[in-house]
């Protein structure tokens, strides 16, 4: 392989509105995990973004890139759920046979964008509309899959804003044409919708065996006053003495609806899930929500000293 097994995806900037004018290429963002996609001779290695092995986790995806017609390729990608992204987390299970069994009740595609190698030839210094067609090319010799699909792309804006908001979409992901493939690199732009949630502090999760504080666990409050865990968020750069304050608040009552899971599914390691009072009212900013859960990305803005807790219903995020 020209391309090492370990090279970094290629990353992509945060932009508050899409770029015009020629030269442009729009994908939707999918909403699922990133994945790279190495296949030499008999064997098809898939890495997420951090480089941790998905095959075992995903072997529907391995036998299917195995059977492309032409081997010796990387592929850029994301896998996907069509039943969303709540499925596609139930696949990261630490038993063999429990991943067997969720293969064939919530079957993953991977969804294709870009080739840095193809032929053993690295296509890293090539355009991106070069390393394009080479794409297309080859998922044309493959045919129809079920499991293997090309993402699509559009050169009109209007159609990429039409993409905004859609459901299974993550936002809107622009590139120049002229685009090389630059590992690890935020050469690539991304444009998502933000939106602001008042939450409350439910709890944190701590380091396990340590003092240090990871991060805030945050709640909102259904019909029936239940508080539901809605998602998380890190402590922010410097934000020890804020973790410090919100410990005084521990041995509070629990999340009385749903809970937050005390394993790291991607780190396989356990995490100190410590319920506080339910007291501290803070506003959150979003930019992904998913069955009345906010997922990656969730920033703290400031504290509502001003905003009583049972006033952070959870109809914010329907």
């Amino acid at each position: 392989m020209s391309v090492p097994l370990d090279t970094k995806p290629m990353e992509a900037q945060a932009i508050g509105a899409l770029p015009e004018g020629q030269g442009w290429l729009y994908e939707p963002k999918y909403d699922g995990f990133r994945c790279l996609a190495h296949v030499h001779g008999a064997q098809a290695h898939l890495r997420s973004k951090n480089r941790k092995a998905l095959g075992r986790y995903f072997s529907e995806i391995v036998e299917a890139l195995l059977e492309v017609p032409e081997g010796d390729f990387f592929l850029d990608g994301e896998i996907i759920s069509p039943e969303g992204f709540e499925a596609l987390q139930l696949r990261l299970h630490p038993a063999a046979t429990r991943v067997q069994e969720l293969s064939v009740r919530h079957p993953a595609k991977l969804v294709v964008f870009d080739i840095p190698e193809r032929k053993t030839t690295s296509l890293l210094s090539q355009p991106l509309s070069e390393r394009r067609r080479k794409l297309e090319e080859l998922m044309t010799k493959l045919g129809r899959s079920r499991t293997l699909t090309l993402g699509k792309s559009t050169h009109s804006i209007k159609t990429a804003r039409n993409w905004v908001g859609m459901q299974g979409l993550d936002g809107v992901m622009a590139k120049k044409l002229d685009l090389r493939y630059e590992p690890g690199k935020r050469a690539m732009k991304k444009y998502k919708v933000w939106k602001t949630v008042d939450c409350v502090i439910g709890g944190i999760y701590g380091k396990a065996g340590t003092r240090i504080l990871d991060s805030l666990l945050l709640g909102l409050y259904d019909d029936h006053d239940l508080l539901h865990y809605v998602g998380w968020a890190r402590i922010p750069p410097g934000g020890q003495e804020m973790g410090e304050l919100l410990r005084e608040l521990e041995a509070g009552a629990d999340f009385t609806g749903r809970k937050p899971g005390k394993r790291d599914r991607w780190g396989g390691g356990d995490r100190d899930y410590v319920p506080l009072t339910p007291v501290v009212v803070a506003e959150m900013w979003t930019d992904h929500i998913t069955d009345d859960f906010m997922r990656h990305g969730v920033r703290l803005l400031r504290f509502r000293q001003d905003k009583d807790p049972e006033n952070c219903r959870i109809d914010q995020i329907k």
